[in-house]
């Protein structure tokens, strides 16, 4: 049996990476990146089947996602509308349906993939 002190030293090292890794992030991401990871993996945790790919039950804001990526609201949903006009989601008042999940993808991974 490992001593408590143990257990507590490994969730501090745990809750340091990932510290890290948000940082990291809101250094070296653009909003876009950011916003499109979250929603991947919002859709990969808890989407459910559309007709239009995956449908996200949203009982959140766009303040609340903007707080999630470390952005801010306005920028939250100017990017919603830029995916919403490149197709790749379907916004609706508490739902996102993920429509191009691939899309979404590339966005999260290419660097200014908004383009």
């Amino acid at each position: 049996m490992k001593p408590p002190s143990l257990g507590v030293l490994q969730n501090l090292g745990q809750q340091k990476g990932l510290l890290e890794r948000k940082i990291a992030d809101l250094v070296f991401k653009d909003v876009p990146t950011r916003l499109a990871e979250v929603l991947l993996g919002l859709a990969e945790d808890s989407g459910e089947a559309c007709t239009h790919g995956l449908a996200l039950e949203l009982r959140i804001t766009q303040q609340d996602l903007a707080d999630l990526i470390g952005a801010t609201r306005p920028a939250v949903n100017a990017t919603l509308k830029q995916f919403r006009e490149r197709g790749l989601i379907y916004p609706r008042p508490h739902v996102i349906c993920v429509a191009d999940r691939e899309g979404l993808r590339h966005v999260a991974e290419v660097p200014g993939g908004t383009s």
